[in-house]
């Protein structure tokens, strides 16, 4: 038996790739004591890059909810973090947002709060 982590957080690459070994911490942190780790993360460049590349490295199960900007537009996103929320079955989401600005990932939060599936950890990064 698994567990399911779910990472949401800022896409700004620059930013992100500062916090690479706190982002790996925090998945090692999260994994501890399973023997098999499910990843899922909503396609976005920034945190999900790194988390992705970490889990790729470790073996884990990666599982992607791409959003469908081409037919949804702005609505995409929150459509996207209301899926990962109600369909992924993760137990826990690990955000990064990086200023009240993060959209996306506050809306992710959200979605997560609201469907009390999962354990919700917020790391804020500047």
């Amino acid at each position: 038996m698994g567990v399911v982590i779910a990472v949401s957080g800022t896409r700004q690459r620059s930013l992100a790739r500062r916090y690479v070994h706190f982002v790996r911490m925090i998945l090692d942190e999260a994994a501890a004591g399973w023997d098999e780790v499910c990843l899922v993360h909503g396609g976005a460049t920034g945190i999900d890059e790194i988390a992705v590349e970490y889990a790729r490295e470790k073996g884990w199960e990666i599982v992607a909810f791409w959003p469908e900007w081409n037919r949804r537009k702005k609505a995409a996103g929150p459509e996207r973090n209301r899926r990962m929320a109600k369909e992924s079955g993760a137990r826990l989401l690990l955000a990064f947002p990086w200023t009240e600005r993060c959209d996306g990932t506050l809306s992710c939060i959200r979605e997560f709060l609201s469907v009390r599936k999962a354990d919700v950890r917020i790391y804020w990064i500047e």
